[in-house]
């Protein structure tokens, strides 16, 4: 192009920079194939744009049209460079879709302001259309180049592998191969707990927990919903519930880890590094063995061998510690491994990236196809590839326990239903903007596919005839988390009127919504007077708007709690099992009224023992109670912050916790 064509490398310079932003500062979530291909797919898709500009800009369009007037050129031109800075930045910048609607609107149209001013000011400057665009372009490939060399391998092994607090020995520009290496295990925390347990009996067990997985009664308490759920219809069918299930702590990775430390003060006892990845810290690396366990070793004690699984390679570290038997993640190979595609939230899901991720999964799927897995089921024949591994590898682990010659204890955790994310806009507007909507529709879309799986277990243990020797206890780790940007302090919030028909057709705002759901017993708490029409309040550590401006005709004011509290702690929790074991836990559970995971292996590992009490192991099978939640330190702002804390934190023995999270008893938020 010569410097007459810099319109059109004016749009792929632009492009670039707003991208080479993208890059650098989500350099951990870019895999080598995405660094490749990505600037060679926005290549190609602004040449095509860039030719239909050239046209449209011609004599032969319109006689010429756009180019007699010169406003509307520059008009042309920045609503183009709009679209595409929204594709490869704006899309997915949380402090961008985060904007109440009205404010988003008005950052757009300053990006076209700007944009207009800029190729206004390129039309009257020759030195500046002659040189700016390749500038810009040089600048922003150098920032991509820079950027690779000296930090992207750094960023990603952190994120992918152990971190640079954990691995001293990689140097600043190459990191060394890490498939042999074995991870840094921490033996200093085997003080922080005693046992002397023996287990009499050693059926083999699973625990699988679900993201975000919650009960029947939450789910349509929170979304209105009431057309059954294939899963909710397999849970009834194929397991025995555990009546009011509530989370230890409310994030995967607090969850899991307060399951595997069995006590709240061995959880907060464990510490994890808030200036680095939660994935990096000890509290975390339980699940892959790195720190020892007391789940774990009780059961590695008794001649048990463990194994943990999950999907992702990053969450907990990749390789194993010296604390766990197997470690279980999915193989190391392209389609496994992070992607820019992770960024690709409900706003984007099908044009992030000028469309790379859909044709990448096209491309995935076209590669996969001929592997297809094929499960019948109840609800009809399901096909699925290789890229549902999380669904497919608890199954085969149970298949293949009949091949062991020693009892298994395995843990796992499976990826789906999963919760609403950032990306589907704030809990105070994901109805109107048709997140929400999105967001229950796919829920109950990847639910199927945890029906289909747990269908798939008690099915291979009923014809196995291994019902009585086998537990499976499943369990949510968290709720939805639709109350995600609701403050801890906050006694009310700005929700959106909305119900669905009986056609299951979502209806949004005014009269229609207000339509109470009898069957359900689902009401709203409303106010008569609408004050709060602009909720301009901030979360202090992001500094992101809490509410947007609504009209008063479509909102409601509602009460904090329960509403927060079941949302974040309420989840499923059941057995497939006969065992005597399971069967007790049920019992402690109408005795209670209520279970969370960690008094479910304390019923499990105290019925299971000789149930010779000791000093060292009451704890574990007589004294332990848990009648309230935990102060959460799973709170954003407070997962970011140490001593001294942050906003909306207390700081209680140099550990931080989310204000207003106090312990609730159990009793007061029962929901069954």
């Amino acid at each position: 192009m010569n410097y007459k064509d810099n319109d059109r490398l004016t749009i792929i310079a632009i492009t670039f920079l707003f991208y080479s932003i993208t890059y650098t500062g989500s350099l951990a979530v870019f895999n080598i194939i995405d660094f490749y291909v990505i600037p060679i797919f926005i290549t190609f898709i602004c040449l095509l744009e860039v030719s239909f500009i050239k046209f449209s800009f011609s004599k032969h369009f319109l006689n010429g049209f756009f180019n007699k007037y010169k406003v509307l050129k520059r008009l042309s031109l920045a609503t183009v460079l709009l679209i595409n800075i929204f594709l490869v930045n704006l899309g997915f910048n949380e402090d961008f879709i985060s904007l109440p609607f009205t404010k988003e609107i008005m950052a757009m149209l300053f990006f076209i302001f700007l944009f207009f001013g800029m190729f206004s000011i390129l039309d009257e400057s020759t030195i500046l259309r002659k040189y700016f665009a390749s500038f810009v372009l040089i600048l922003s490939l150098f920032t991509i180049v820079i950027n690779f060399l000296m930090f992207h391998q750094l960023k990603y092994a952190e994120y992918n592998y152990a971190g640079s607090k954990l691995n001293k020995d990689y140097s600043s520009n190459k990191l060394e191969a890490n498939h042999n290496r074995k991870q840094v295990s921490w033996p200093e925390y085997e003080k922080n707990f005693k046992y002397n347990i023996k287990l009499n009996d050693k059926p083999n067990i699973l625990i699988l927990t679900f993201d975000a997985l919650v009960d029947e009664n939450s789910y349509r308490y929170l979304t209105k919903r009431h057309n059954e759920i294939f899963m909710y219809e397999v849970f009834k069918n194929k397991m025995t519930p555990l009546k009011n299930h509530f989370s230890d702590e409310i994030s995967t990775r607090h969850s899991l880890a307060s399951l595997l430390s069995l006590t709240p003060e061995l959880t907060y006892t464990t510490p994890f590094d808030h200036s680095s990845a939660r994935s990096n810290s000890p509290r975390f690396r339980i699940f892959n063995g790195q720190t020892p366990s007391p789940l774990f070793e009780i059961f590695r004690d008794n001649g048990y061998e463990v194994s943990s699984f999950f999907v992702d390679r990053h969450a907990f570290g990749t390789f194993k510690g010296d604390y766990i038997d197997n470690f279980l993640t999915l193989p190391v190979r392209y389609g496994y491994e992070s992607s820019v595609c992770t960024l690709i939230g409900h706003r984007t899901r099908y044009i992030g990236f000028f469309g790379y991720c859909e044709a990448l999964n096209l491309y995935k799927s076209y590669l996969t196809d001929k592997d297809n897995i094929i499960w019948e089921t109840s609800l009809g024949r399901m096909e699925f590839n290789h890229y549902y591994y999380h669904i497919t590898q608890p199954y085969d682990l149970i298949k293949d326990l009949d091949n062991k010659n020693k009892p298994q204890l395995l843990f796992g955790h499976t990826v789906s239903p999963g919760h609403i994310g950032p990306l589907y806009g704030p809990n105070f507007r994901n109805k109107s903007d048709g997140s929400f909507r999105s967001y229950v529709l796919n829920y109950e879309k990847d639910g199927r596919y945890n029906g289909a799986l747990i269908e798939k277990i008690a099915d291979h243990l009923e014809k196995t005839d291994n019902m009585r020797d086998t537990i499976i206890y499943v369990m949510g780790d968290h709720g939805m988390n639709l109350s995600t940007r609701m403050t801890w302090s906050q006694d009310t919030f700005v929700d959106e009127k909305f119900t669905w028909d009986n056609d299951n057709n979502f209806i949004y705002g005014k009269d229609e919504a207000l339509w109470v759901n009898v069957r359900d017993e689902i009401s709203f708490q409303e106010t008569k007077e609408y004050t709060m029409l602009d909720d301009i309040r901030q979360d202090k550590y992001t500094t992101k708007i809490l509410g947007p401006s609504l009209d008063s005709e479509d909102i409601v004011i509602r009460d904090a709690e329960p509403y927060r509290r079941i949302d974040r702690y309420s989840t499923y929790g059941g057995f497939i099992s006969e065992h005597k074991c399971a069967a007790r836990s049920i019992e402690n559970n109408k005795e209670r009224g209520y279970a969370t995971p960690q008094l479910v292996m304390h019923d499990l590992i105290a019925c299971l023992s000789d149930y010779k009490v000791t000093e060292n192991n009451k704890e574990y099978i007589q004294d332990f109670k848990r009648e309230k939640t935990l102060r959460s330190q799973a709170y954003p702002v407070c997962i970011r912050s140490h001593s001294p804390c942050s906003a909306e934190c207390i700081e209680i023995e140099g550990s931080c916790f989310a204000e207003g999270s106090d312990p609730v008893s159990y009793k007061d938020l029962m929901y069954e």
